[in-house]
């Protein structure tokens, strides 16, 4: 957990005032970031969790909705001006291997 806290507050360290080359990189650092907390953290938690517990933490769409922002964020890197839809970004991502239903 200190170690998310530490990689998050390097990204919050970001002005106000950013523009937009500045904020194209914070977004490529957040996205980088969150990819790896997402395998590695992320899994670690979820391995050591204690499988027989009465209430069990839902580490399936938490991964879910982390990689869906991380997708949105670089679909807004890319081509800021179209529409994000899930299943193109998807399809780009892993060859067309993964499907998103919402």
């Amino acid at each position: 957990m200190n170690r998310l806290l530490i990689l998050f507050s390097l990204f919050v360290s970001a002005t106000s005032s950013a523009g937009v080359w500045e904020e194209r990189e914070i977004l490529k650092r957040y996205v980088t970031q969150l990819d790896a907390l997402n395998s590695t953290l992320l899994e670690d938690a979820e391995l050591a969790a204690d499988k027989g517990a009465r209430i069990q933490f839902d580490y399936d769409s938490l991964g879910a909705d982390a990689n869906n922002i991380s997708l949105k964020i670089k679909h807004y890197l890319e081509s800021p001006m179209s529409n994000f839809s899930p299943e193109v970004s998807l399809n780009h991502e892993n060859n067309g291997e993964n499907h998103v239903t919402n």
